[in-house]
């Protein structure tokens, strides 16, 4: 019987793919020098063929041994080889799969701007769901055979997208999309906000759109803050009758956050007065405006002082104002209680000998976003303008304002990028429970002062703009 020699025994040829762990390098063969696991045994005395007889036993059984435990190894790393590249194959299918169903919605998410943004006015409601139709359920095939299929729907400005990317392996991979086409009342040119009255020609303001305190009245397109106590006019947005944006309407639409931009136009009537822009104003649906909470971005005209409302630091400690100065200041009201948050000299552009000259323009930006999950916080801007931003013109051109730097802020409530006190942060006064509570949220104010006609107010407007000039924090 012929007897085939024995061949080196090796494993799986080394893989190429750098991913590919290299397995089963090849093992010496038997006709080979030998190793130290068989010994090296050179002549001995008494005779060479005598030793091989006697060492031939014990030769073949270390040989079959040897053999033995190659062949096993060999198994075991062409079994780890072959996993390893059934995972990674796997695994590259998954990859595609995922890639796919991105395709997909890169293809639907397009179609979708398109419709909604690529005519200047929001599309029709049958727009939306032809383009629904046209997407909803359908499967794409690529050259290779591999697809993506789609799934949309649309309801209260919210698509909902489900792009499934499947690959010729059978590997499948989904992705979910919600893209919300919320466009918020006046887009990037704002909402100017008329003192509309109750009836033309009227002097008072329509109930329908304001609620009041005081005496405020109207003449053409001026607000006259008046009355011997404390002057407030508010939103009454809420109101079934009213012209107003609806502020619910966009609150919901936004993450349940309520983020815009007021500005207004101020001409003090007398010293010792407090007036500007209310913002988080919640009035407790009452007329009695000591009870009011909200920010006030304020212009501060000081007389003899003896009029002025009573303010407290953050510490609680009363602040002290310089007779005949004039202030920018920012500040809350809780429980009665007037705190100011930060306060600056006025700048001297804005005055004209020992007064506010006019106009002078307060614009104020409160961005609300959340701090960490379900804890809110207000990050709040200021910016003026003086005369030469006329009466009749509103423009949103950031360009137009000069930037309030509150000087010696605490670092705490910084949220300015540059560190400058730009940029304030607080979280006493958010829209938290907006649906339920309604309030105003924004309004004017006229605080102190003995003379009757405290302030006018022109050009109020508000822009609701959710990432306009964003201050960042983290």
């Amino acid at each position: 019987m012929n007897k085939r020699p024995l061949q080196p025994v090796s494993g799986p040829a080394t893989s190429t793919d750098p991913l590919q762990p290299a397995c089963g390098a090849p093992i010496p063969s038997v006709n080979s020098p030998p190793g130290p696991l068989f010994g090296h045994h050179g002549p001995a005395s008494g005779g060479r063929g005598r030793h091989l007889r006697d060492q031939s036993g014990s030769v073949l059984v270390v040989l079959v041994i040897g053999l033995t435990v190659v062949a096993t190894l060999g198994a075991a790393m062409s079994l780890f080889s072959t996993s390893s590249l059934v995972l990674q194959t796997g695994s590259t299918d998954f990859i595609r799969a995922y890639y796919l169903a991105e395709a997909g919605g890169r293809y639907a998410i397009k179609q979708i701007v398109d419709l909604e943004y690529g005519g200047g006015s929001p599309p029709t409601d049958a727009q939306r769901t032809a383009l629904v139709a046209s997407l909803d359920d359908q499967t794409f095939t690529l050259a290779d055979g591999s697809t993506f299929t789609l799934d949309l729907t649309y309801s209260d400005y919210l698509y909902t997208l489900t792009s499934t990317g499947d690959t010729t392996a059978s590997a499948s991979r989904a992705v979910i999309y919600e893209i919300n086409v919320y466009r918020p009342p006046g887009g990037a040119s704002g909402t100017p906000i008329p003192f509309t009255t109750a009836s033309p020609g009227s002097s008072q303001l329509d109930p329908d759109d304001w609620n009041t305190t005081g005496s405020p009245q109207v003449s053409g397109d001026t607000l006259l803050m008046k009355g011997s106590t404390p002057v407030t006019v508010s939103f009454d947005w809420n109101n079934s009758s009213s012209s107003l944006p609806d502020l619910l309407d966009v609150w919901l639409h936004s993450d349940n956050l309520l983020t815009y931009e007021i500005q207004a136009k101020f001409n003090l009537t007398a010293d010792d007065v407090v007036t500007g822009i209310s913002f988080r104003l919640d009035t407790d649906h009452d007329t009695d405006p000591s009870n009011d909470e909200f920010y006030g971005y304020s212009l501060v005209d000081v007389g003899s002082g003896g009029t002025l409302p009573s303010f407290v630091d953050r510490d609680g400690d009363p602040v002290s104002f310089s007779s005949g100065a004039q202030y920018l200041m920012l500040w809350k009201q809780e429980a009665g209680v007037k705190t100011v948050l930060e306060m600056i000299p006025a700048p001297s552009a804005l005055l004209l000998g020992s007064d506010f000259d006019n106009p002078t323009s307060l614009i104020i930006r409160v961005q609300e976003q959340y701090q960490s999950p379900g804890v809110r916080e207000n990050l709040i801007t200021a910016y003026y303008a003086d005369t030469s931003y006329s009466y009749g013109t509103i423009s949103w051109d950031y360009s137009d304002f000069s930037l309030v730097q509150w000087s010696g802020c605490d670092s705490a409530n910084d949220c300015s990028a540059a560190g400058d006190c730009s940029c304030i942060v607080d979280t006493s006064l958010t829209s938290e429970n907006f649906s339920t509570r309604l309030p105003d949220e924004i309004g004017l104010h006229a605080l102190g002062g003995t003379a009757f006609s405290k302030s006018e107010v022109q050009d109020l407007a508000i822009r609701f703009n959710f990432n306009a000039g964003t201050p960042t924090r983290y």
